[in-house]
């Protein structure tokens, strides 16, 4: 697991992950707007999940394969996770 503070440290770090299974990105990270698009162009079958607080920011569109608001139960979570893995 690599938590960050922005969306460009785990961008930075991403080749010395080559096990990488799944992202869970908040889309109010600095820069986290970003994210997806810099993963897609990297690693296009990784699964993304956005989370977001912001209402507004569920309606943008965004490559992510989830976007889930906040808060967010654990079953929810764990759903999408499990939903993204096995199709991976």
């Amino acid at each position: 697991m690599l938590e960050a503070d922005s969306a460009l440290q785990p961008m930075l770090r991403l080749n010395d992950i080559p096990l990488l299974d799944i992202v869970v990105a908040d889309f109010n990270l600095p820069d986290g707007r970003d994210l997806v698009p810099n993963l897609m162009k990297l690693r296009p079958s990784l699964p993304v999940i956005v989370l977001s607080g912001d209402p507004s920011a569920l309606s943008l569109p965004c490559q992510a394969d989830a976007v889930l608001g906040k808060p967010i139960s654990v079953k929810v979570l764990v759903g999408e996770l499990r939903r993204l893995l096995k199709a991976a």
